[in-house]
């Protein structure tokens, strides 16, 4: 027997550092249908608030640790263990919270996570392996005007976010063949709240991943994106070069279509497409990774919606629900209170009209100040009849923050200057 002593066991990531404010906190949704505990998953899905990969691993989410050699047992292939790890490794401050769900009929578990986390998420990704694509000449996108009605149900509830979907582009719906990225459509329509992600890492780990599926459903890299949007100011696109690189999780670039059913290293590499093909699938809408010539790093392609109005942009969407949960809660403690009017005309009075606006405006230049709005408007109409109504009507508008997507530069040469 051993001489008596006093052993210790030191484990490692265990804490944090908390970030002020919800901006960062988010979610990734994972359609599933196994338990990481064992078992089927329950028909209410399974929840959980983590703030790093080892509670995620706590918790039974194991990934592979030889990419070379996959038991076959990891927990969903991992996939759902290498998603988690790309958020943590780009924000290793993040508040995650991971849904785990059935989501084959439709994705109303977005509204169950928010509930469970009390509102506070501000963006969620989901990774599903159905496919994001149905067959045709070009083909149809599939799920993105569901997922938008269930976000904008919510907005409306006071419990608004944004969503990035990766949806598996391995295969095609009702073709099970190769998706041809000659006849991949756009994505843009009236999906404001929504933005679909296609495009996965190069590495081992990714191509065992996706070999490993039954329908070698593409990886994807929703758990990095979501983890750039949790790291950006409200105001900030998620492809500002110098602020956010992908390259701790993403060194090369494949897209998870093209031939992988044959074999997974068919898979089309991003140096396989022009620069032309490139800019097709960024004028359609989808987010993929993306690098520039004579620049290191891997970035996000862009911070597109799936819309081609005012709500283009994932931070425009992120800036205006800011101010709208921020004068909401201002605005809360005036409910039921006593509205005064001139006694002349039964019209709002001027100071009440001052009240309101007072409220509204202290909210949004504190917006302004942190730099997540260039400026805003406050209307409030002296005639409205308040008295019939029990109304007061409030119009305050947004200037938004502009985003350097294009620099145009000319040159040439001078015989003198």
């Amino acid at each position: 027997m051993a001489t008596s002593k006093i052993n210790y066991t030191v484990t490692d990531g265990n804490l944090f550092a908390a970030i002020a404010g919800a901006d960062h906190v988010s979610s990734l949704l994972f359609d599933v249908t196994n338990s990481p505990s064992g078992g089927a998953i329950g028909t209410d899905g399974e929840i959980y608030q983590i703030f790093s990969l080892k509670e995620a691993e706590d918790l039974g989410i194991d990934g592979v640790i030889d990419p070379s050699a996959p038991t076959g047992v990891e927990y969903e292939l991992g996939v759902v263990h290498k998603h988690i790890s790309d958020f943590f490794a780009i924000n290793p401050n993040g508040e995650l919270y991971i849904g785990l769900a059935d989501m084959s009929t439709d994705f109303t578990f977005l509204t169950t996570v928010q509930n469970v986390a009390q509102g506070r998420l501000r963006q969620q990704g989901i990774y599903t392996p159905q496919e994001l694509f149905t067959d045709g000449s070009p083909y149809t996108v599939n799920h993105t005007a569901a997922i938008e009605a269930i976000a904008q149900a919510d907005a409306l509830n006071n419990k608004p976010y944004s969503v990035i979907l990766h949806a598996s582009v391995a295969t095609v719906a009702n073709g099970a063949t190769d998706v041809e990225i000659g006849k991949i459509p756009t994505a843009i329509g009236s999906n404001k709240r929504v933005s679909v992600t296609i495009g996965q890492g190069n590495d081992a780990l990714t191509k065992a991943i996706q070999n490993a599926s039954a329908n070698k459903g593409s990886v994807g890299a929703v758990g990095a994106l979501i983890a750039l949007v949790s790291l950006a100011n409200v105001h900030e696109s998620i492809g500002w070069v110098s602020k956010f690189n992908l390259a701790s999780v993403i060194t090369t670039i494949a897209f998870g279509f093209g031939g992988v059913l044959t074999d997974i290293d068919d898979n089309t590499l991003y140096t396989d497409l022009s620069s032309g093909q490139l800019n097709i699938l960024d004028e359609y809408g989808y987010i993929f990774p993306h690098k520039y010539v004579g620049y290191a790093g891997t970035f996000a392609s862009s911070e597109a919606t799936l819309s081609s109005g005012d709500y283009r942009t994932i931070a425009r969407n992120r800036a205006i629900d800011k101010s709208r949960r921020v004068v909401r809660t201002a605005l809360l403690p005036t409910i039921q209170q006593p509205l005064y009017v001139d006694a002349a005309t039964g019209q709002l009075s001027a100071g009440t009209i001052a009240q309101f606006k007072a409220i509204v405006h202290q909210q949004l230049q504190v917006m302004k100040a942190n730099g997540e709005i260039s400026g805003f408007s406050i209307t409030i109409d002296p005639t409205q009849d308040v008295l019939t109504t029990d109304t007061v009507s409030v119009k305050y508008r947004l200037i938004p923050v502009g985003v350097a997507k294009q620099i145009e530069i000319e040159i040439g040469l001078a015989r003198s200057i």
